[in-house]
């Protein structure tokens, strides 16, 4: 259905007054029916036919990625017997006194719930070494109140179809002071009315259910996009519903009252001949929600 290929393609991004942030959703998975201990062993393969050894860990604080602030976790090791297999490096990160941080979001996270990044790799040698594999997470996916935090992390190493464990790194500790300041949020569902008539002109609401943070008193605007099943944006015929380059879409504007604001139902009005270069049938198309900060 219409309905269920919008919210497939419900994955958006978020723009403040300066700079547009990209919302990452459903980031992998780590599967966490082995020891989540991380004193069971430090930087010791197990007893199997694979073998590695973690060199070093560092991190690296601050950085910019898919345009959120956060850091890379870096890690230096070689992994052995593991040639063409698919592998993962995973962090896993606690507070010092060992318990897990928790996730909130299921973003950046592990089966039982604890927060995790990770990155898969293939070794194409019978001995791999890996100066460096980046693992990056972003700060609000700590999900930590605001304040001073002593944090430490662990690494794991493991073969991703198996599950079985490679290597894991000693324990590595650091310190975070964690501001919510980040303009940021996320779109729930989407779905459409077809058939609706707004001020004389026939077409369909788009209705969109939302949350945004750290926007409040910020001019921000909703843009729903169209484009073809070959995935190619519709082009505008009448300057009316488009974007200043020419592309299909329609688009209002809000202003969040909060710091945390919810919309449960925000509505967008596309009339029929605005797409009227496709057939509705057609329309099975993909339209993709997007909001931003504006001036």
């Amino acid at each position: 259905m219409f309905e269920d290929l919008l919210n497939d393609f419900a994955n958006t991004f978020f723009q403040s007054a300066a700079e547009r942030l990209a919302v990452r959703t459903s980031e992998a998975v780590i599967d966490s029916f082995f020891d989540s201990n991380p004193n069971s062993t430090q930087n010791n393969s197990y007893q199997n036919r694979y073998k590695g050894k973690i060199h070093k860990v560092w991190i690296e604080h601050n950085i910019k990625q898919d345009n959120y602030k956060g850091m890379i976790i870096h890690c230096k090791f070689e992994v052995e017997n593991v040639k063409n297999i698919k592998c993962r490096a995973v962090a896993y990160l606690y507070y010092r006194n060992g318990n897990p941080l928790k996730d909130l979001n299921n973003s950046y996270y592990t089966t039982d719930g604890n927060v995790s990044t990770s990155e898969e790799f293939t070794p194409i040698y019978e001995v791999t070494i890996y100066k460096d594999c980046p693992l990056f997470i972003p700060y609000h996916e700590l999900h930590l109140p605001e304040g001073k935090h002593e944090l430490k992390l662990f690494i794991r190493i493991y073969d991703e179809e198996t599950k079985t464990e490679i290597v894991r790194s000693n324990e590595h500790y650091f310190n975070h002071t964690y501001v919510d300041n980040e303009p940021r949020g996320s779109i729930d569902k989407i779905w459409v009315d077809f058939d609706i008539i707004n001020s004389g002109q026939t077409g369909m609401n788009i209705h969109l259910q939302f949350s945004t943070c750290n926007l409040m008193g910020n001019k921000c605007g909703v843009t729903a996009f169209f484009y073809s099943e070959d995935g190619q944006y519709l082009k505008d015929q009448n300057n009316q519903y488009c974007t200043t380059s020419g592309q299909v879409c329609s688009y209002e504007t809000f202003t969040p009252p909060y710091k945390n604001s919810s919309y449960k139902d925000f509505v967008l009005f596309m009339p029929y001949s605005g797409i009227r270069s496709i057939s509705r049938g057609s329309l099975l198309a993909q339209q993709h929600g997007a909001i931003r900060s504006v001036k």
